[in-house]
């Protein structure tokens, strides 16, 4: 294991259940982030009692989906076939939504492959992009593809020959689907990351060498390429942000900026969602990318325990959060409504597709 490597993977452990792998936080991580999560969510709490409704609203039009979630099984779909995809796609379209972006086509450290690809031969293999692509063309469903999952994003520093093995690796894992699969509308560029409070400028250039590197041969297959990264708020600390992003963004060509607004992660809060929105507004413009959201519709309950953790936002919540991107972004997108709009989601997920996945969400006010 390279110091890189462990450096990264002493941050987590990886659990089996059935037939997947997941990522699982450690105890002190636990304690640390479940504290945080219920300041933020007290936070989001008090905002909402004294939310208003905003109009002109965009209708959430677009939603991630997974293999399965990486840390937590979700509702996996490693098995699925065209006609259940199909099922997943004719569901999208009663509810407005014409594009799908799956997350990731293969994970590094869950050694998870979702195609039959040779790159990742010594993974564990399911077929899974087949069955998807045919059923997103059958459907009329814009389809982007996620390439390689890993976690390097979240690295603090990256050496030179572990982020060119990782370049190669993510260009190869494209080619290769590019070469099996049709029907594809772009790529997205699957390993997250974030401003974390203050400035790494030798990350950042590095994280700009990928991102000029992956990109330029994103567009040379006549692809368009999206990243989706955390949003971590840090009051008075927008201009940093901004300028970190500037710098990982310059000349990259980056056609789709696709922030998480971190609300169901407690990264960010409803109360902050402005200043976020107006950060982020600033950086697509610099650099001539379209801004999207990535709205998060679920919640988190118990970090202790993947089966009872993750459930769907109450949908005042996500109310608020489609209140405050509207007026900043041309697309919102959400993550994920195969399973937030499931009955595993809990009873939100049904009040949820009631309230705000119909016709005329946008012209009504919704009460808790």
């Amino acid at each position: 294991m390279t110091a890189e490597e462990f450096d990264i993977r002493h941050r987590y452990y990886i659990e089996t259940t059935g037939q997947i792998k997941i990522f699982r936080p450690p105890p002190e991580t636990v304690k640390e982030c479940g504290k945080s999560l219920a300041e933020a969510y007290a936070d989001n709490d008090t905002f909402l009692h004294t939310f208003q409704h905003h109009k002109p609203l965009k209708p959430i039009s677009g939603s991630f989906i997974c293999a399965h979630w990486p840390d937590s099984p979700g509702i996996p779909a490693t098995e699925y076939t065209v006609t259940d995809w199909q099922k997943v796609f004719n569901d999208f379209s009663s509810l407005g939504l014409d594009t799908a972006i799956l997350q990731a086509s293969a994970w590094k450290e869950l050694e998870e492959v979702y195609y039959p690809s040779t790159l990742f031969s010594t993974y564990k293999k399911w077929n899974l992009l087949e069955p998807l692509t045919q059923a997103a063309t059958n459907a009329g469903i814009t389809l982007y593809i996620g390439g390689l999952g890993t976690v390097s994003g979240w690295k603090k520093a990256l050496s030179k020959n572990y982020i060119e093995k990782e370049i190669i690796a993510q260009l190869s894992c494209f080619e290769e689907i590019l070469k099996l699969y049709s029907g594809i509308a772009g790529l997205y560029i699957t390993p997250e990351t974030a401003f974390t409070g203050s400035r790494n400028k030798e990350k950042e250039k590095i994280q700009n060498h990928v991102l000029k590197k992956l990109l330029k041969e994103i567009h040379g297959w006549k692809m368009r390429g999206m990243i989706s990264p955390a949003t971590k708020y840090f009051p008075g600390k927008e201009m940093e942000m901004q300028d970190a992003w500037n710098t990982i963004l310059c000349d990259s060509g980056l056609d789709i900026l696709a922030p998480q607004d971190s609300i169901g992660t407690g990264g960010n809060r409803l109360s902050n969602q402005k200043n976020t929105f107006k950060t982020w507004k600033n950086v697509a413009d610099s650099n001539g990318s379209t801004l999207w959201s990535n709205v998060e519709i679920f919640s988190r309950n118990n970090l202790d325990d993947w089966r009872t953790d993750f459930r769907a936002a109450e949908p005042l919540r996500v109310h608020a959060q489609i209140a405050a991107a509207s007026p900043w972004v041309d697309k919102l997108v959400c993550w994920e409504a195969p399973f937030c709009l499931a009955p595993e989601a809990g009873p939100d997920g049904d009040r949820l597709r009631k309230k705000i996945f119909n016709a005329d969400f946008a012209a009504r006010c919704i009460s808790r």
